[in-house]
């Protein structure tokens, strides 16, 4: 049964609570997590926790071998398990159905669904259907790593020199090489300044520059623009971080502030309804990280409350029933948080000192 589900906050044993739908046992698992989590990563229908000592968690549905357990089947694992991933795991990021890790020596490790390319390499056949990998496999062409993005169907690669590498679909622009096609070999994205961070939404990524410009390629917004090559969002100030959904995207500002441009059909720029492009969103305090799923948003406040906005029917707050949503609200009741993890469907907050 699908449930709109707010698990029990302040009975929660772990150190990570989770808003959202439910279907696949995504949120209710968490309360089974071991106490050191130090990430969450949420996907489709799945979910990624990367603990202090360097060990993935995975949890959820797992028909594309999402969850890395050496097998794909049609059965919803509520109960996290551990992954035996290849050395120490530093980052671990979720797309629609495929997951990625990187390991301490820059290495990146795929899984799930290979449908466009998305694992970096060429996967065989689950149940003689669906393409994929249900372990984890080490992906070439890429090394010296330092973070992973994963979109619906496609992934970034930031390297320690600034250079930036996306792989699977790119269909609509996604990969940022100027085609429109997909494919498992990473490929250079021609960034005109080395990146400090990188972000995947729906079918569209983002790069922070290392002068804190912000980049941005694929769909681009509601309208599908499709920008085949890193496009500098005009307007944003010098940024800190980066989040990207569906088709609207996300800045933190050095100075603490959110900006927010793309589509709003759903509330996700946090203001009253108008223009599409880059302003700051009202109401917030001083932010001190940001993250988006696919129509909704969360900010972590430099005091540990947690802002959302935004939503859809699918979301965990729905601003088609509460159209006060547009506005960020502060989620009441939830202990102090350090740090928040989003998907298309589910909020996690890891909470604790």
């Amino acid at each position: 049964m699908v449930l709109a589900h707010l698990f029990a906050w302040l009975l929660l044993p772990a150190l990570v609570v989770g808003l959202g739908l439910d279907e696949h046992g995504q949120v209710g698992a968490v309360g089974q997590l071991p106490a050191d989590v130090a990430a969450v990563a949420a996907g489709g229908q799945h979910a990624a926790a990367l603990t202090s000592g360097g060990i993935v968690w995975t949890w959820g549905a797992n028909r594309d071998g999402q969850l890395g357990s050496g097998s794909a089947d049609a059965a919803e694992r509520t109960v996290p398990a551990s992954l035996a991933a290849p050395g120490h795991i530093v980052g671990v990021a979720a797309g629609y159905f495929h997951t990625l890790a990187l390991d301490e020596s820059g290495r990146v490790w795929s899984w799930g669904d290979d449908s466009y390319g998305q694992l970096g390499y060429a996967a065989g056949r689950c149940a003689g259907v669906v393409l994929c990998s249900a372990e984890p496999r080490a992906v070439d062409g890429v090394g010296g790593v330092v973070q992973v993005a994963a979109g619906f169907n496609h992934s970034l690669a930031l390297a320690r020199d600034g250079r930036v590498w996306a792989w699977g679909n790119g269909r609509e622009g996604q990969l940022g090489d100027g085609e429109r096609d997909e494919g498992p070999a990473p490929r250079e994205v021609p960034l005109p300044v080395p990146a400090r961070a990188v972000a995947a939404g729906g079918s569209q990524s983002l790069a922070l520059g290392a002068d804190g410009s912000v980049w941005a390629w694929g769909a681009v917004d509601a309208h599908r623009t499709f920008v085949l090559q890193p496009r500098r969002v005009e307007g944003v100030p010098a940024a800190a971080a980066i989040a990207v959904g569906e088709h609207h995207a996300l800045a933190l500002t050095v100075d603490g502030a959110v900006w927010a441009w793309g589509d709003d059909q759903y509330g996700q720029l946090g203001r009253p309804p108008g223009a599409e492009s880059p302003a700051p969103v009202p109401g917030l305090p001083a932010i001190a990280a940001i993250a988006a799923g696919n129509n909704h948003n969360a900010a972590l406040a430099a005091d540990g409350s947690v802002w959302v906005w935004g939503g859809d029917d699918d979301g965990p707050w729905d601003v088609a029933l509460h159209p006060e949503r547009r506005a960020p609200m502060r989620l009441e009741g939830v202990p102090k948080a350090r740090a928040v993890g989003i998907g298309p469907q589910q909020l996690y907050l890891i909470v604790g000192e």
